[in-house]
């Protein structure tokens, strides 16, 4: 079930759900989440960062773990230094390999994905997790912040 502000956004997100593997959308709820919120329904949030933010704590001795969500090709065009690549459609099956006492950020192109992986790792029970919501990997290398190519 998708809750989206804007009705109009809706056939992208089940394209992007289809890429990934998600194929089962049952439906959309009228009015998205601000009738969720409004019928005293339970939300989550998930922990926003900026770009500015994370080479801050990218620079730290305890830097987060940086997971990018993008898929591979893109990933070895050009990533953030020392981030592993974790396609989102993946992400579920490797959940057990991700370690819990780090903390996390996921990352992809525009926040889109990386929103929705944020989401898996709290359903895992996660809680020191955060997500880069928009102005991804690719604002990130245009800034001139530490980036490589390749698969490492």
């Amino acid at each position: 079930m998708l809750l989206s502000a804007d009705a109009s956004h809706h056939d992208d997100m089940v394209r992007q759900l289809i890429r990934i593997g998600f194929d089962r959308v049952h439906g959309f709820l009228a009015g998205g989440i601000e009738a969720w919120k409004s019928a005293g329904l339970p939300v989550e949030v998930t922990n926003r960062i900026g770009l500015d933010n994370l080479k801050e704590a990218h620079e730290e001795s305890t830097a987060p773990m940086v997971i990018d969500v993008r898929q591979r090709n893109e990933f070895t065009e050009g990533h953030i230094t020392g981030a592993l690549n974790n396609e989102l459609g993946e992400l579920q099956d490797h959940l057990d390999g991700l370690p819990r006492e780090l903390p996390l950020v996921t990352v992809c192109a525009a926040g889109m994905r990386a929103t929705t992986a944020g989401s898996i790792l709290q359903r895992d029970g996660r809680d020191n997790v955060q997500v880069v919501d928009e102005a991804g990997t690719p604002s990130w290398i245009e800034r001139g912040y530490p980036s490589e190519t390749g698969d490492e």
